[in-house]
């Protein structure tokens, strides 16, 4: 699968291509039940205590990569970073460097990385992360005036450790949905 207008961004070094290796050598040594791929929040999600607290008891693996673009993903999950694995739930996050995308570029971008897991991922509930998202998060990080707060972002871009618990109380619940459907 192609993006349209969209290539793969790599590191004129090969780190990029290393820590595609690298997911894909962890995948073989853990069992995961979720998968959160994308780019910067994902790559930056393990780090918060929300993750650590939270997430990391469900067996979880983080597969990020700042500065991915939707195309980068895309690439990585054709390229196997999910072969390996079976999760019950895969969580995406992508988009935050796609600065060159339209609204319905993106949306388009989105459809093209949930038909691609589908294919890896037959059994898997996939949830994305973003403004046409399945887990609505705009309303834990927006304001009623349209505007995020640096309390949440701490650069305006990336998720402090306040942002990340407001945005994945409501993923925690949505995985929790799948994993013990009884008790949601």
């Amino acid at each position: 699968m192609v993006l349209k207008g969209q290539q793969p961004q790599k590191l004129p070094d090969d780190r990029w291509n290393n820590l595609h290796e690298w997911f894909k050598n962890n995948a073989k040594a853990k069992e995961a039940e979720v998968l959160f791929l994308g780019g910067d929040h994902i790559a930056l999600l393990e780090q918060s205590n929300y993750f650590i607290e939270n997430l990391a008891p469900l067996h979880c693996l983080c597969f990020g990569s700042i500065g991915d673009t939707a195309a980068n993903l895309l690439w990585r999950i054709e390229n196997g970073e999910t072969d390996i694995i079976t999760p019950k739930v895969i969580v995406v996050s992508i988009g935050e460097s796609d600065f060159n995308m339209s609204p319905n570029e993106m949306l388009d971008s989105l459809l093209t990385i949930a038909t691609a897991l589908r294919e890896k991922q037959p059994s898997a509930v996939i949830y994305f992360l973003d403004k046409a998202s399945v887990i609505d998060i705009d309303s834990t990080v927006i304001d009623t005036n349209g505007e995020i707060d640096v309390v949440d972002f701490f650069d305006f871009i990336h998720l402090s450790q306040e942002g990340y618990k407001k945005v994945f109380e409501v993923v925690l619940v949505a995985i929790n949905a799948v994993l013990s459907p009884a008790e949601s």
